[in-house]
């Protein structure tokens, strides 16, 4: 009990000194503080995003952006699932330490069982402005360019997660996560009904019957009579018939 006692007090200890850091004059020292305060995410007390938060809150702007940037890192983190955890060895080493080439390898390769979109939104999310190049080149416009971890993760996302193809932006997501990650996934598809994209809006309906049945059925409805071309929209119209027809025989 007592080594636990004294544990906790060095942590805390260490924790202060770490928010203290982020207000150094050395680089060096404000960098090496918002890694470290970000390292341990998992395993910061209500107490201690209490106190990121006042900071967050400082008149002092670089304070205050420091902390903020902190802040988003440990919420991206903490969303993500455990099953990711589990599955994926050093994973917070790879998110935020490992050169580009080991993340888009391991992005490149996710098992069956995180493919899904409850783990992949979280995961992704956060890297969507991530800048690291992956040694990944390609030619474009008889130009060579180096492929960066934004890249591979919005490609993954676009093969494996039917939303937000058409605005992958890091805090728009996470916003949309914080509010929807607990409701059922046909209600996912309910914002991309008023995509601009019709061909994007015609997924989402197709999406949202599929998932719901005739329990968005009115939305649905109104969303395929906002669609202009005519061709897609008897598209779609024929294969919501289908999908509905498909239900009531269950």
């Amino acid at each position: 009990m007592l080594f636990a006692f004294l544990a906790r007090q060095d942590s805390s200890q260490s924790f202060e000194l770490l928010l203290r850091q982020l207000d150094d004059m050395s680089i060096e020292t404000r960098e090496a503080a918002e890694r470290e305060l970000s390292n341990r995410a998992r395993s910061l007390s209500r107490d201690e995003l209490g106190r990121l938060d006042h900071i967050a809150e400082s008149t002092d702007t670089e304070l205050r952006i420091r902390a903020k940037r902190v802040i988003q890192r440990v919420e991206w983190l903490r969303a993500i699932p455990d099953l990711a955890w589990k599955e994926i060895p050093r994973l917070q080493y790879l998110l935020l330490t490992a050169d580009g080439k080991a993340l888009a390898e391991v992005l490149f390769t996710l098992s069956p069982r995180l493919k899904t979109p409850r783990i992949l939104i979280p995961l992704l999310s956060g890297l969507l402005d991530d800048t690291r190049p992956t040694g990944i080149g390609f030619i474009s416009h008889l130009e060579s360019h180096e492929v960066t971890v934004a890249q591979v993760a919005a490609e993954v996302w676009a093969e494996e997660i039917p939303f937000f193809r058409h605005r992958l932006d890091r805090c728009t997501i996470m916003t949309w996560w914080r509010a929807n990650k607990d409701k059922n996934t046909s209600e996912w598809s309910i914002p991309d009904l008023l995509e601009a994209d019709e061909c994007a809006r015609s997924s989402a309906i197709v999406r949202l019957v599929k998932r719901g049945g005739t329990a968005y059925l009115w939305q649905a409805i109104a969303a395929i009579k906002s669609i202009s071309c005519e061709k897609l929209r008897k598209a779609t119209y024929q294969i919501v018939t289908g999908l509905l027809f498909l239900h009531f025989l269950r």
